[in-house]
């Protein structure tokens, strides 16, 4: 990819939030509200259906063709692409429906579980999809716990705004749990490469130098950790924080990983 991929930022980030909140808020067992949160902010199904749905939006704007979005589709054997639309396509469809049951006042627990069934596939899926072979240093499943890291904090976050006081300690624990080894892995992960192959060197390089590389640190775990030993919870600004965090790490996601092309003729 090596350059900022903004609808795909958009698309990821936002897709795996709705796909957080969900299986944050099945894990703990809280109760899927019908009126909404404390911050004013759209019942759980109407807020998980709302972010697929922009993100959804952004990616279409990635496509050379928006209009043909459909043929997309045409690739199931041997697109990851296409497993990924269908996968998302299905997880919209499930959300729409437990987000028309939330406004109806009705239970929405059965489909409420599948949709998060179906979005541990698309994590799954997305993971493959945007682990391409031209960008070794981020094979061996890389992608995929960098996306875990993203669903589990803003999952974490988002259901914040909703859970009861009982709840926020231990959704605060998790989130604190999951910023400290996001950091870890982040720091880790770019240190081994740089005793790797010269295309592994090079994204290191790559990130060790980029302003987008540490401001994704600091605001996304740093900051958050600080703010989480001081008030032991999540406070409502945090959330908002976070998701711009993890937007800043996505860009970085897609613009500093060197691909093979970058040394044709050369050792990679």
């Amino acid at each position: 990819m090596e350059h900022m991929e903004l609808p795909l930022v958009f698309f990821t980030v936002l897709s795996q939030a709705a796909i957080g909140l969900i299986l944050i808020n099945v894990l703990f067992g809280l109760p899927v509200t019908t009126t909404g949160s404390r911050f004013k902010i759209p019942a759980e199904p109407q807020t998980a259906f709302i972010l697929l749905l922009i993100g959804l939006g952004a990616s279409i704007l990635h496509l050379g063709h928006p209009l043909g979005a459909v043929h997309a589709l045409d690739g199931l054997g041997a697109s990851w692409l296409s497993r990924e639309i269908l996968t998302f396509s299905i997880l919209a469809l499930l959300l729409a429906i437990a987000a028309g049951l939330s406004l109806k006042g009705k239970n929405t627990a059965a489909v409420w579980i599948v949709a998060g069934l179906v979005g541990i596939a698309g994590v799954i899926v997305q993971s493959f999809t945007y682990t391409p072979p031209s960008q070794p240093t981020l094979a061996g499943g890389v992608t995929l716990i960098f996306f875990i890291i993203t669903v589990t904090i803003l999952g974490t976050a988002l259901n914040s705004c909703y859970a009861p006081e009982s709840k926020q300690a231990p959704l605060a624990g998790v989130l604190g749990a999951a910023l400290l080894l996001g950091l870890i892995l982040n720091l880790l992960i770019p240190s081994m490469w740089l005793a790797g192959r010269p295309v592994a060197e090079a994204t290191a390089l790559m990130n060790f130098s980029s302003p987008l590389y540490w401001a994704h640190l600091i605001i996304s775990f740093v900051l958050p950790l600080v703010v989480l030993a001081k008030t032991k919870r999540i406070p409502g600004w945090l959330v908002v924080l976070l998701l711009l965090g993890e937007l800043i790490g996505r860009i970085a996601f897609f613009s500093l990983a060197v691909t093979t092309a970058a040394r044709i003729g050369l050792q990679i």
